[in-house]
């Protein structure tokens, strides 16, 4: 047991860390590098919680994630350094209870729970972002602490709006609904449905008219434009998601908790029960459904390594069991012994994120392309004439609504060959022939459309075989 003078320490220990870390994190992010940029979602995810102040209907976004939004929005408002101290923010606090959490499993030296979460490399990647993973690990181990707490009504509440936090969520309804009947929790139960019963009925109001959007406004469909890969990429990726640390404390954690549940002499009690059936679980089922996805290029999968951020504190969690089992086979007894162990541990999982990260982090290079078309584009644009564009980055480079639809439309929204005479077009190689599905080529057609300019590299690199060939074309409709 932890002594109360011995809590107290951490508290003030794992207290003075999140604090610093934010401090470290929101000082490298705003000010060295231009993090978050790079990715297109991040980026969309960004727009959609800015300007949903100005379009109330982007609240229901099936896409931007609908709770992501309702708290991300007020931070918006201050431009991409506002969503970034949002994710650092959600990062801090998901910290802190996977810390608390900690603490309530009888994880020994809990503080470095927080550590070991801020410096997971692939949590540590999405944090400076405008992208979702990050608050659905705050909204899922906040549920699993209040469930540790006994408070189950208020966990079934709060966990019911993962799924739109992000899609993913619906796939830990079952698991937190199979620890509350183990538990006898029957008034609980019913809550579990409340997020999805909300957002049906406000959907149905205010802008779907449709009682069953989620179901009908998915943008996952089954059929997968970004094809697939290995059923373990995943797991082949290991050192740049979790790390080599991570991986074999939770596989020795998940040995030990498997082997508890069938021995008679070490079978837990019933909480601890339902506690580590939520904790490995959701975790478990997560891991698997997304290498499943990528497996058979399912729902609009690409194999993404930054999904994993979202149930990064669970991992971190099951790791902290894995050490307490690992110092039992080890036998350490001596518990200044133990903590120089860990703190050794704590060290390489830093360094692997320290080596997997290339920092300052820099844009890409195909991104600024986009920027200097933006800025052609506005040279040349002296009519205001509207610009029909395939990446946001554009609109984002331009500082301007996208959602507004009188000045920039996506082409994905639109029928290219219906466009008006005289407006602009930004076609790049990125989103052009797959998300919008515009092949180059019909924009090639010099009795509709006049090429302006090329943005792209001048020659490819013949020492990088991996990077494929990019270009951005402005072309104006005649």
């Amino acid at each position: 047991m932890i002594s109360q003078k011995n809590t107290l320490k951490l508290s003030q220990v794992s207290a003075l860390l999140v604090f610093c870390v934010t401090a470290i994190l929101f000082i490298v992010f705003t000010n060295v590098s231009e993090a978050g940029f790079n990715d297109g979602d991040s980026i969309s995810h960004y727009l959609i919680s800015r300007f949903s102040i100005t379009h109330p209907y982007l609240f229901l976004d099936h896409w931007g994630k609908p709770f992501f939004t309702l708290f991300s929005a007020p931070f918006s408002q201050a431009g991409f350094i506002g969503i970034q101290f949002f994710n650092i923010l959600c990062a801090t606090l998901a910290a802190l209870f996977t810390y608390l959490s900690a603490i309530k499993l009888k994880i020994p030296f809990p503080a470095f729970a927080i550590l070991f979460l801020i410096f997971t490399p692939v949590y540590f990647t999405v944090i400076p972002t405008g992208l979702t993973e990050v608050f659905f690990s705050l909204v899922i181990i906040v549920s699993f602490y209040l469930f540790l707490c006994g408070r189950y009504i208020p966990a079934a509440l709060l966990v019911s709006f993962l799924p739109f936090c992000r899609t993913e969520g619906f796939f830990m309804l079952p698991i937190f609904f199979a620890g509350l009947v183990l538990l006898k929790q029957y008034r609980a139960i019913p809550l579990l449905g409340a997020g999805t019963l909300l957002y049906s009925i406000i959907g149905y109001l205010y802008h779907y008219h449709d009682i069953l959007w989620i179901i009908h406004e998915n943008p996952y469909g089954t059929v997968n434009i970004y094809g697939h890969g290995g059923l373990f990429h995943f797991i082949s990726n290991n050192d740049t998601i979790f790390g080599p640390v991570l991986g074999c404390a939770f596989l020795i954690g998940l040995v030990f908790t498997v082997y508890g549940f069938f021995s008679k002499n070490a079978r837990p009690d019933k909480t601890s029960l339902a506690a580590n059936i939520i904790l490995y679980g959701c975790f478990i089922v997560f891991f698997i459904a997304h290498s499943v996805f990528w497996w058979k290029g399912l729902f609009g999968s690409l194999g993404l390594n930054r999904v994993m951020a979202g149930i990064a504190p669970f991992i971190v969690l099951c790791s902290g069991q894995g050490l307490f089992y690992l110092k039992w086979i080890l036998k350490i007894k001596n518990e200044k012994y133990f903590l120089i162990f860990v703190v050794i541990l704590a060290g390489l999982v830093v360094l692997t994120t320290k080596n997997a990260m290339r920092l300052p982090q820099k844009i890409d290079k195909n991104l600024d392309y986009i920027r200097q078309a933006g800025v052609f584009i506005q040279k040349e644009n002296t009519t205001g004439q509207k610009i029909y564009y395939t990446n946001r980055f554009l609109v984002f480079s331009m500082d301007a609504d996208p959602f507004e639809n009188k000045c920039m439309v996506e082409l994905n929204e639109v029928n290219v060959k219906d466009l008006p005479s005289r407006s602009f077009i930004l076609w790049e190689t990125d989103f052009g022939p797959n998300e919008c599905n515009v092949a180059q080529t019909l924009l090639q057609n010099t009795s509709k459309y006049v090429f302006l300019k090329k943005f792209s590299p001048p020659t490819e690199a013949n020492d990088d075989k991996t990077r494929r060939h990019f270009e951005a074309d402005v072309y104006v409709k005649k």
